[in-house]
């Protein structure tokens, strides 16, 4: 059955219960999606804000204290919907579909902690996602709300012996791993009451995770409790993951989902520039940085060998930036470049699609796509990628400006295949001279700068 809301959250069931329903992806040298908003941004005006109080959302009183003191007044409709579904529906896998940017995570953290047996020491929520990046930050997410519970909450990490903590958090290679243990280092499981797929569409897409595609199954069905509920969250789902969703969950699920031509955030202005014969790409690129805005400037490029060489560039052009990629970086480079980051310590940052999803930073805002995102194997354009990553900025309807870079005609029908994807929410309008650029930068500056002033 479908039950329509005037919240344009549709709630259905597969399988044979109930299913709910508000609907994803992949990269190259990836990353994953969506962690805490903004509180100063949930208003009484707010489209995301639900017309629930978190005093109804049957949480614990630690919980509702902490949501008070830390600037969260009112849930938003994800959380309502999803947090009420998770605590109230016990047997049904639950797949959450939203938009970035709005509160995804924290529906899930609170859900689950809610739920924990606090006497019972051993895991009870395991949680996977795509990279270390986000990981880490999940992490810190799970443990502010974990404190006050007594919950313990461990990140594991590669060649970790011992696995203490109610809620485990890894990567897929980290689960697949975990349950190839054998002897006495084999972590008990038997208790686990959720697993949680934090970008649930790269997770369970081939391309993206073949080992963690082809394990999940035995995953869930061999290796966790039969009473083990799945929780899938994502802003998009493909057609092939949903197949893979259909086949490994056969028990039945419940969707939160939302149509694809709503996921196109009003808050996010979207154009894209065409190199001209008498200006390369690159050359356009600084020009676009030389037009300051508040705030941070995320360049995506489509593979990592690219990535350092526009780093190289924009450098050396007077453009002080940093560089985050999967490869040729340490573990320790990549923490320290991303603790700078999300602290704010430069203004433009050239990245992978490693940081398409799950980061969360409310300073950013403005998105450059030197490349249009691509599937690997098809090389057509990479639609939900495009979402995820314009949807680095924007976070929770704070401005955003997303602004792709043009250099042929296959890119140019890339860009009408994403309209087209979309629909009519959809618009990317062209930059045609740089007095319209410098025009449009100082517009989107001073809205920024305006909302700023009143916060």
């Amino acid at each position: 059955m479908e039950n329509k809301t005037k919240e344009t959250v549709s709630i259905k069931r597969r399988g044979g219960r109930r299913l709910v329903t508000n609907e994803h992806i992949q990269a190259e040298d990836f990353h994953s999606e969506d962690i805490p908003m903004d509180p100063t941004m949930l208003t009484t005006e707010s489209h995301f804000r639900a017309e629930a109080e978190w005093s109804q959302m049957g949480l614990p009183q630690e919980l509702l204290g902490l949501l008070l003191e830390s600037g969260f007044p009112y849930p938003s409709k994800v959380q309502a919907h999803a947090i009420k579904l998770i605590l109230e529906n016990k047997e049904d896998h639950i797949i959450v579909q939203a938009p970035t940017g709005s509160g995804k995570t924290v529906a899930f953290i609170l859900s689950t902690l809610t739920q924990i047996d606090r006497a019972n020491q051993n895991a009870q929520v395991m949680l996977v996602a795509p990279t270390n990046e986000l990981l880490d930050q999940l992490t810190t997410d799970y443990k502010s709300f974990a404190e006050p519970l007594s919950i313990t909450v461990t990140c594991i990490k590669k060649g970790d012996k011992t696995f203490p903590g109610q809620v485990l958090l890894m990567t897929p290679a980290q689960c697949t791993g975990l349950f190839k243990i054998k002897g006495e280092n084999k972590p008990v499981l038997d208790h686990v009451k959720f697993l949680i797929l934090d970008e649930a569409d790269h997770l369970l897409n081939i391309e993206d995770q073949p080992e963690f595609f082809n394990h999940m199954e035995t995953v869930i069905k061999e290796c966790l409790p039969p009473t083990c509920r799945c929780l899938l969250f994502s802003a998009t789902y493909s057609d092939p993951v949903m197949a893979k969703i259909d086949e490994v969950l056969e028990r039945g699920y419940t969707e939160v989902m939302v149509k694809k031509e709503e996921l196109i955030l009003e808050n996010i202005k979207m154009f894209y520039i065409q190199k001209t014969e008498e200006q390369g790409k690159i050359d356009l690129l600084i020009k676009i940085l030389r037009e300051p805005v508040p705030g941070v400037t995320i360049v995506f490029s489509n593979t990592v060998r690219f990535a350092h060489t526009l780093f190289r560039v924009v450098n050396e052009r007077g453009t002080k930036c940093a560089l985050l990629v999967g490869k040729n970086m340490t573990a320790d480079e990549r923490i320290k470049t991303m603790g700078d980051f999300m602290k704010g310590f430069y203004s433009v940052l050239i990245t992978t699609n490693i940081l398409a999803r799950g980061i969360d930073n409310t300073r950013v805002s403005r998105i450059i796509n030197f490349d249009m995102p691509r599937h690997f194997s098809t090389k057509k354009v990479d639609a939900e990628t495009y979402l995820h990553r314009i949807g680095r900025s924007g976070r929770f309807n704070r401005p955003g400006i997303a602004i792709s870079v043009v250099a042929t005609e296959d890119e140019l029908a890339m860009l009408n295949d994403v309209k087209e994807y979309y629909g009519s929410t959809c618009t990317i309008e062209q930059i045609h001279t740089d007095e319209e650029l410098q025009v449009r930068m100082h517009t989107f500056s001073e809205e920024i700068n305006k909302l700023e002033a009143t916060e």
